[in-house]
């Protein structure tokens, strides 16, 4: 690497109306190939402009054979305000603004026209809020940036805030709120929050639902929601408080007129009121949590002084390196060995201007419940040998060596990705350091870091322990979201034993700092490659009767990072649950007791992973070439030869594992994607059967165990990226083979393969309940299959999701508000392709059927919106989907990932997207009609896969007054559909006449009695061979 940065300055712009061009530097990666120009309106609204290279839209030679040219562009704006400003009479009002803003604009009121203009174009949208910021975001095809632009800009200069659409986005968020009860995450979080100082800015709801929006500000606070709305958007919306940031393929030049618009957003001076509160603290120090799922958690919290101005010197980021550590001599090993933790975390949780919040969490074991004290009390005494040895500059220099690599090899990312990053980069770093901010560490500041470290003493320390054995003494409530906790003062003589700890660091201690890390790389050049192998597709070096070998040398993408993927198939796992759930024991327990020795290598960017499946297991490593085989070597070794096994370690991934497997269908909606699994496939082990057999695991199992036992192997493996094909066969392939004693002749084709089961023509339906008996949360999933494998009907599955993705969203979501997450997809389970339709209810508001009925009808009113659809739209939609398929902007990682699973699926379409291109360019209505009509309308194969929550939420028994709405409710379900735009054109007669659903009572006997197995259907094409030892 010869030098660290570039100051480049981008070309300055003419236009005088511009101000402070003149700071225009932007610090950029040596092989940083994409123009930056920073600039700052008249109305002081920041910009940041990306360019990626000099294309211009406006001649149509730029864009491909069906009018789109393939490439995306992106715009970011972030107001930096969030909830921290809600009134307290409003909690979730700046999330409710949030909300609404999209909801039309003076210039453009119709409130799905910028949605529909982005679907149009290939391009979607979202927003976040949070407390001190909020980002409004999207992406469209590349030539149509400007028109997204300016309805994008036009809700900030003037939204209508529509009184119409109040009620409804209401609606929006209180399901947005109803999904966030079940994740133990939010949960603590607004615990924390509601415990703050009653007039702390951060005391506050920040999410909002109908009750704070709707119901109180009417009843109780006599206020006009939608005059609030106003009120807040008039205060604090202002240019001077925003920053945009426009990635695109235009030259600078051209960015700089289109964001331009931006100037008739008003200015104003505004003072944000939660910059002069003081760093919280909380009355209680101590919190037992009741969680949602089985997971042990002690979690030591500090209220820092804010770290985000410290950015250049990062002493958040040393203290979290240090204690997070998971080499020898850590404490994260040392707590491990006694059995006490299975995962330790350290670091930054959240940090705004106000305040840093600084967290060490545990996971703990059941026996480390009981003890969380003496965790506590080992924590203390790490901080004491912090203290003793202060801090090291040998460590931040190697922080430092490790951003600079990581700054300088960094992808390129999706542009919707990198805009929203830098968008909220321009909020926290100075100008020249928009791109390197996050990874450089400029200067060692040891008073700083000595300085942060004192903060961390016991009596600011705020202790939660989370467990589910504390459902009896967690008799209290948080307001908001519902956690049960129990909170009160640590006891004084705790408080001052870990302050002993602190003050008296042990002579003899088991803590040592990291020691100097082996495997940062050194050499970065691209190998030459040694094979004549054809552009971005893998070529076959080798195959045997035991294995093949692909390799993909792209050097287009110059990385000197190399990826390595191999799958071991096997025929003794599929049909067998007790080998598959001891040989998945013995693959969590190796890498588990393994984390200690190749810790520092992911810290270099070497990563690996080992993950047992029905038809075998794999290996995965990614990183920088230059120490790969060192890694690779050592890792596949350890798994080649069979372990001692250590009692602790032993205990605590068998306690892991079973609790893993038993909450895992916890989530309704990964209890209904295992369920409609269940309906397909033939091989199929559900983790509740997994975690019994796991129950029955001894260590004398374990200890007897050895892979390279196993008869009948077959290896499928690919290479790519930073490697050439001498390496990889004279040195990781025999390295691999001779490890894992690989040389059993076993065809691949007489291997079992997964096949899935045929639903049988009609509409069946499957209702269950919630596995957690307290969530309001429902799912539905309407599956529709298909009944053969056809490239092309596989495409028109695909345009179809483009075709209905904004209408579904505009009708079931936007206007029924039937849930917040709804999603269509087309699919493919095992070589069958199918399509899907996804929604995420409250059982509060809506019966699983009802969101059934809804599809339905939706999928009718459709049927006729595409039959009346003109040409023009339809082609929009067809030229975007083949401009995706022609783009060229996939980093080399997503590359090699679709190669790998071409390989996976042994189908070896490895040009699949240039194919995909061709066959789309000739599709017409008609055909996608046809199949339309054949999988929706005539003679379906459909399964409706209900899970209903508790309709009366979290921990009630009885009706509340989240209740069904009245609005929402069974009765008037039927006549909502008839009040609808767009949807009237249904026929009552085509409701009534629709045929009724059978009801599944058991999925075996279904399968058993109405299905029967498909053949195993794979799209084959010739393959690129070549042997590289001919070469």
């Amino acid at each position: 690497m010869t030098s660290l940065l570039n100051f480049l300055n981008a070309n300055k712009s003419t236009n005088t109306t511009n101000k402070n061009n003149e700071n225009n530097i932007v610090a950029k990666s040596e092989d940083e190939e994409r123009e930056f120009r920073v600039l700052t309106l008249n109305n002081g609204l920041k910009c940041l402009l990306i360019s990626n290279g000099d294309e211009d839209y406006s001649n149509s030679s730029s864009q491909n054979i069906n009018g789109e040219s393939g490439e995306k562009a992106a715009a970011c704006l972030t107001v930096k305000v969030g909830s921290a400003c809600d009134p307290h009479q409003v909690p979730g009002l700046a999330h409710f603004l949030e909300h609404m803003l999209f909801m039309g604009s003076k210039k453009y009121p119709d409130e799905n026209e910028y949605g529909s203009f982005l679907s149009r174009h290939g391009g979607s949208s979202n927003a976040t809020t949070d407390y001190e910021l909020t980002k409004y975001f999207f992406d469209v095809s590349a030539p149509h940036l400007e028109g997204a632009l300016d309805r994008f800009c036009s809700q900030f200069i003037s939204p209508l805030l529509k009184k119409s659409a109040v009620k409804r986005e209401a609606n929006a968020v209180d399901s947005e709120w109803g999904e966030s009860l079940q994740k133990d995450s939010e949960r603590r979080s607004q615990l924390y929050y509601s415990l703050f100082e009653s007039d702390h800015p951060w005391n506050k709801f920040s999410c909002g639902n109908k009750k704070t929006l709707l119901e109180d500000t009417k009843n109780v606070y006599h206020i006009d929601i939608l005059a609030a709305l106003r009120k807040f958007h008039e205060t604090y919306y202002s240019a001077s408080n925003m920053f945009l940031c426009v990635q695109s393929d235009e030259n600078l030049d051209r960015l700089e007129k289109m964001v331009k618009r931006f100037e008739k957003i008003p200015s104003k001076k505004i003072k944000l009121p939660f910059l002069s509160s003081a760093i919280p603290h909380l009355k209680y120090n101590f919190i037992k949590y009741y969680p949602v799922k089985e997971k042990n958690k002690l979690l030591v919290t500090w209220y820092v002084t804010s770290q985000n101005k410290y950015y250049k010197s990062k002493p958040d980021e040393y203290l979290g390196k240090i204690i997070g550590y998971q080499g020898k001599g850590s404490l994260t090993t040392k707590l491990k060995r006694e059995g006490l933790v299975s995962k330790l975390v350290a670091g930054i949780t959240d940090s705004n201007a106000v305040f840093t919040t600084y967290e060490v969490s545990f996971t703990l074991t059941d026996i480390g419940v009981d003890q969380y004290q003496e965790v506590i009390g080992h924590l203390f005494q790490f901080l004491a040998m912090l203290r003793k040895v202060g801090p090291s500059k040998r460590i931040f220099d190697e922080m430092a060596k490790l951003g600079e690599i990581d700054f300088e090899n960094e992808g390129i990312d999706e542009p919707i990705d990198t805009v929203e990053e830098l968008c909220e980069s321009m909020t926290l770093y100075e100008p020249e350091h928009y791109l390197n901010g996050p990874y450089l560490f400029y200067n060692f500041n040891p008073e700083l870091i000595t300085r942060l470290l004192e903060e961390l003493v016991p009596e600011t320390m705020v202790v939660t322990l989370q467990c589910k054995r504390f459902q009896q003494e967690c008799t209290q409530v948080e307001p908001w979201v519902g956690g049960k906790y129990r909170a009160e003062r640590l006891p004084e003589w705790f408080i001052d034993k870990m302050r002993v700890k602190l003050d008296n660091p042990s002579v003899i201690t088991p803590y040592k700092l990291p020691p100097k890390n082996p495997f940062i790389a050194k050499n970065f050049d691209a190998k030459d490659c040694d094979v004549d192998a054809p552009p971005a597709i893998p070529l076959l070096i080798k195959q045997d009767a035991n294995q093949k070998i692909w390799y993909l040398k792209d050097e287009s993408f110059d990385d000197p990072e190399a990826y390595i993927y191999i799958r071991i198939f096997t025929d003794k796992l599929m049909e067998d649950i007790q080998k598959f759930s001891l040989f998945n024991f013995f693959f969590e327990y190796v890498s588990y007791k393994t984390e200690e020795k190749y810790y520092q290598a992911s810290e270099a960017g070497l990563n690996h992973s080992v993950a047992s499946g029905t038809d075998g297991w794999s290996f995965q490593f990614d990183g920088y070439s230059d120490k790969m085989l060192k890694l690779f070597k050592s890792v596949v070794k350890k798994y080649g030869n069979p372990t001692s096994i250590d009692k602790n370690y032993f205990n605590a991934i068998k306690e892991k594992l079973i609790k893993d497997y038993r909450t895992s269908l916890q989530k309704p909606e990964d209890f209904a994607e295992t369920l409609r699994a269940q309906f397909l496939l033939k091989n199929i082990f559900l983790p509740t059967d997994v975690a019994k057999c796991i129950e029955q695991i001894q260590m004398h199992d374990l200890k007897e165990l050895d892979p390279k036992n196993l008869s009948g192997f077959y290896v499928e493996s690919l290479y790519g990226g930073n490697v050439v094909g001498e390496e990889i066969l004279e040195s990781y392939s025999k390295i691999f083979v001779n490890s894992l004693n690989i040389g059993k002749e076993k065809s691949l084709e007489k291997l079992p393969q997964d096949r899935v089961y045929q639903i049988p023509y009609g509409k069946y339906r499957y209702v269950c309940k919630n596995k957690n008996q307290s969530d309001v949360n429902s799912v539905v999933i309407n599956y529709y299959q298909n009944d053969r494998v056809v490239f092309k009907e596989v495409l028109i599955l695909e345009l179809l999701e483009s075709l209905m993705s904004d209408h579904m969203f505009n009708q079931l979501r936007t206007i029924l508000q039937l849930g917040y997450n709804l999603d269509l997809a087309s699919c493919q389970t095992a070589g069958v392709t199918g399509f899907q339709f996804t929604i995420n209810t409250q059982a509060n508001k809506f019966t699983g059927n009802e969101i059934n009925i809804y599809i339905e009808k939706f999928l009718l009113w459709f049927k006729t919106y595409l039959e009346t659809m003109d040409e023009e739209t339809f082609e929009e939609h067809l030229s975007n989907l083949v401009g995706d398929k022609q783009a060229n902007s996939k980093g080399a990682d997503e590359a090699m990932e679709l190669m790998w699973q071409e390989i996976l699926a042994q189908e070896y379409i490895f040009d699949r997207d240039r194919r995909a291109a061709e066959v789309l360019k000739e599709v017409s209505k008609a055909e996608v009609l046809q199949l339309y009509d054949k999988m929706f309308c005539s003679k379906v194969r459909k399964i409706s896969i209900q899970v209903e929550g508790n309709p009366f939420g979290v921990d009630q028994s009885e009706p509340s007054d989240r209740d069904r709405d009245d609005d929402m409710s069974h009765s008037k379900s039927e006549n909502m559909v008839q009040t609808i735009p767009d949807m009237t054109k249904l026929k009552p007669a085509e409701i009534i006449s629709w045929p009724k659903m059978t009801d599944i009572k058991s999925i075996e006997d279904f399968r058993k009695e109405k299905c029967r197995l498909m053949p195993v259907y794979r799209m084959k094409c010739e393959v690129v061979t070549r042997d590289c030892t001919d070469s």
